[in-house]
């Protein structure tokens, strides 16, 4: 804080300002209380997936970031991953990935059980606080279907509804037109616990039918009816938001620096969203005194702004002019005096933040420039004879990011409050350039990747690299890692835009706007007054540790037993305590992707010997989406009121779906099957329609046969063969033994290199590459190479990661056409 100091010494006797020493004393005492404040914070994990639209039977690839922890970052040592369906929160695929350096590497293989809906990718560390991860991040994601469907099912709400219900009507529709969907069963519900409603109905003979629900209690974050549609063994899942009963706009008024003051003219933000919290653009009249005087609008994303001379004893208010809406007035907080007026024409700085201070009546405050973990200066701010005073702040010593602008009074009460974004023009850039901007199926595609400095020095960073195809990249659910750490992660329910640290004009005014409606809620002080050094003790923290058990005759053996404990190539021996537990170490847990550690109990008489292992990381993976906040949860909920929507569409997959049969005893291995004799034995070991053991290209394929040869994987050729021992979890002499789910390492991304082997059947692969750990540097560049597949259209690249000077994130793409 030093060095920013002597720079405003410099400065502030020219404007009347008066620069106070580092040991100020009320400087002094927020900053150790910033310190105390900062330790106790949860970190940041950010994990980027190659994409957020997937079927079932492909693999997701990722890697996690867990950035400025606070606990060491060797203590975070295991990444856990879980796959939970939204609508009934069950999880349908989990497992643990090993964490280095801050670093975790992983992939997952998504069940063919899978059903097209919507899905949340839930990631954490091994470290948890009062048994709940400290650090997690969630990735929406959208299951869809390969598969045509047999019928498609809408929904849509009834031209009239009751103030007391409402009517939502079903259609479901067959392919063919001779088959109705008749009588077909219909379960819906919408709320929970003790609030929620639900029932049965059935289709009419033309497949139609109505569900009326009453909407009394009906809120924001439970207004979503979900309906299931069966019929022969199809089913067809649901969303539609229905009508709140008090339909009345939630409107946030919002004046600079937090208060109305009298006398002086304020900048005054505003906010408007529907009851179900869409930003609304609309127009509304400002009124004093019941009297309007001005008009003001929000724009598309719900958000706007207007100047206001507050005048002592009027009163000020909004009237939104919608004819769906009440006729409402919204107050904006009395005028009040004796406080100062913290001003900043653009919150969006460069190296240099330009702060105004107005008052009426004059007076000395104190204010302080922090990010609530950390002070950056602090200095006395007096007002005599001028009432506005205005000083250029230098932010060469500040970090990237938000930062907060606060004015205590000589009491040490904060009276004003205002939050900037620091060096948002300087970054370390990343440029992806691709040797075309077109290319046909199956052709090379070079990409390289140039890292620019955000200064004149040399950076270095780490990047994850995806190519996918572009529709498998939902735009509502696309987050970055550079938007993630500076906005979402800190300033929660943003309005949705793409890329909002990106360059341009429009990005900069939408930051302005946030700053002015969300940055206030950051007034933290109440927590910054109760941290005290105790608080840095994380005495709550614990780390989660794998469990056994051993029983004999299901009770207490008595005495300490010998196991065996294998893993990927290595045996060891535990030996329990005298109640037949035991611990298993974290360094014992690493295993290759898709194995599994093996116990088995080396007493006599074997049989009488039960083992088990308790996995922390199970129980908490069910009751991770209760967690969230609440505005995370309702975020999870893309609407999908029409079938039609989850299923792949022509342009996305093979063109020839709707021409391929698949018999009985046939599958083609391709991405687009049928999964009628798609399989995995118990070890995850299965062989596509090539007789590849666990292929690279194919994720699922028949069940491989104990003591046959087949040909395995080799980087990018398939020369390699091997003789199947089979899967010894599945026999049943080994009942006395217990396999358990490891950690993970990375599993190798195989980049298809049709130069060396070129198949007949078509590749539809959507992920052309996946790199985890692309090392890029500002003195040259890094080149990568890969083949696109059959598909057609527009493919994306992504390129995030860390830098030697904070984080950052690029995208390029190009077309492939065909042959």
């Amino acid at each position: 804080m030093r060095k920013l100091l002597i720079i405003l010494c410099l400065l502030l006797p020219l404007l009347g300002l008066q620069a106070q020493d580092t040991n100020n004393t009320r400087s002094a005492r927020f900053e150790q209380k910033m310190r105390w404040y900062g330790a106790a914070d949860k970190g940041l994990l950010f994990v980027h997936f190659d994409k957020n639209v997937y079927t079932n039977n492909e693999q997701a690839w990722f890697t996690g970031y867990l950035l400025h922890p606070p606990v060491h970052v060797d203590s975070n040592y295991i990444m856990a991953v879980a796959l939970i369906r939204n609508e009934d929160s069950v999880v349908v695929a989990e497992e643990k990935y090993l964490m280095a350096d801050g670093l975790s590497f992983g992939n997952m293989f998504l069940p063919d059980s899978l059903q097209p809906g919507f899905y949340s990718f839930v990631a954490y560390t091994n470290l948890v606080e009062a048994g709940q991860p400290r650090a997690m991040f969630v990735q929406p994601v959208t299951i869809k279907s390969v598969v045509t469907p047999s019928f498609l099912a809408s929904l849509k709400l009834a031209p009239e509804t009751s103030a007391d219900s409402a009517t939502v009507l079903l259609k479901a529709d067959s392919k063919d037109i001779f088959n109705l969907i008749s009588n077909a069963e219909v379960t819906y519900s919408v709320g929970t616990g003790k609030q929620k409603i639900s029932g049965k109905t059935r289709t009419d003979p033309y497949g139609a039918a109505s569900i009326t629900v009453p909407v009394k209690h009906l809120t924001s974050s439970a207004s979503l009816l979900k309906v299931q549609v069966n019929h022969k063994n199809e089913k067809k899942q649901l969303q539609i938001r229905l009508p709140l009963p008090d339909n009345k706009l939630r409107v946030g008024i919002y004046p600079e620096s937090g208060h109305l003051v009298a006398g002086l003219s304020n900048r005054v933000a505003w906010e408007v969203k529907t009851a179900e919290g869409t930003p609304l653009s609309t127009l509304a009249l400002l009124y004093r005194n019941a009297v309007a005087v001005d008009t003001v609008q929000t724009n598309g994303e719900g958000l706007g702004t207007f100047s206001l001379f507050a005048e002592a004893g009027n009163s000020y208010s909004i009237r939104v002019l919608r004819k769906d809406q009440p006729d409402t007035l919204y107050p904006l907080p009395n005028p009040v005096t004796g406080v100062p007026l913290l001003h900043i024409a653009d919150a969006v700085a460069g190296d240099t933040l330009r702060i105004s201070i107005s008052a009426k009546q004059p007076g000395t405050w104190h204010c302080m420039i922090h990010n609530y973990s950390e002070l950056y200066a602090g200095f006395d701010v007096t007002l005599d004879n001028a009432s506005a005073r205005g000083f250029r702040m230098p932010l060469t010593d500040i970090p990237r990011g938000l930062l907060t602008v606060t004015l205590l009074d000589a009491s040490g009460k904060p009276v004003s409050e205002r939050m900037a974004f620091a060096h948002y023009d300087q970054k370390d850039k990343i440029s992806i350039v691709t040797d075309s901007a077109a290319y046909h199926t199956r052709q090379k595609v070079t990409v390289k990747l140039k890292l620019n400095a955000a200064d004149t020095g040399r950076s270095g960073g780490m990047l994850s690299v995806a190519c996918v195809q572009d529709n498998r990249l939902d735009v509502r659910n696309t987050t970055d890692i550079e938007s993630y750490s500076y906005l979402n992660h800190q300033l929660a329910d943003l309005p949705f835009r793409k890329d909002p640290i990106g360059p341009g004009e429009d990005n900069k005014d939408y930051l302005n706007n946030i700053l002015l409606v969300k940055g206030w809620r950051r007034y933290n002080w109440q927590g910054l007054e109760k941290v005290s050094a105790a608080d840095t003790l994380l005495a709550n923290i614990a780390s989660l540790q794998l469990k056994g058990n051993v029983t004999r005759f299901e009770k207490e053996a008595g005495k300490p037993l010998s196991l065996s404990f294998i893993t990927d190539s290595a045996m060891q021996l535990i030996i329990t305590a005298a109640d037949g537990s035991f611990h298993i170490r974290k360094e014992d847990l690493v295993i290759t992707p898709g194995k599994k550690l093996m116990f088995f109990v080396n007493e006599k008489n074997k049989n009488n010997y039960a083992i088990q292992v308790t996995d922390p990381y199970a129980r908490i993976n069910r009751n991770l989406l209760a967690w969230l906040p609440d505005e995370q949860n309702d975020q999870r909920y893309l609407l999908a009121s029409h079938t039609d929507s989850m299923t792949l569409k022509a342009g996305e997959k093979a063109a020839t779906l709707a021409t391929v049969t698949v018999s009985a005893n046939k599958n083609d291995g391709s991405l687009y099957a049928t999964s009628a004799l798609q399989g995995r034995n118990a070890c995850g070991d299965y062989v596509c329609s090539y007789g590849i053991l666990n292929c690279m290209n194919h994720s699922y394929g028949t069940l491989p046969v104990e003591g046959k040869t087949y040909r395995t994987p080799n980087g990018m050729g398939m020369n390699n063969t091997t003789v199947y021992k089979g899967c010894i979890e599945t026999k049943e002499e080994n009942k006395f033994m217990l396999f358990v789910k490891g950690v993970y390492t990375a599993k190798e991304f195989y980049v298809a290199d049709y130069t060396k082997i070129d198949p007949s059947e078509q590749m539809f692969l959507s992920t052309l590459y996946w790199n985890y750990a692309t090392v890029v540097n500002s003195a040259g560049e890094t080149e990568l190479s890969f083949y696109t597949s059959d598909i057609t259209g527009r493919f994306r690249i992504v390129a995030q990661g860390i830098t030697s000077n904070g984080v950052t994130h690029a995208e390029a793409s190009f077309t492939v056409k065909q042959r």
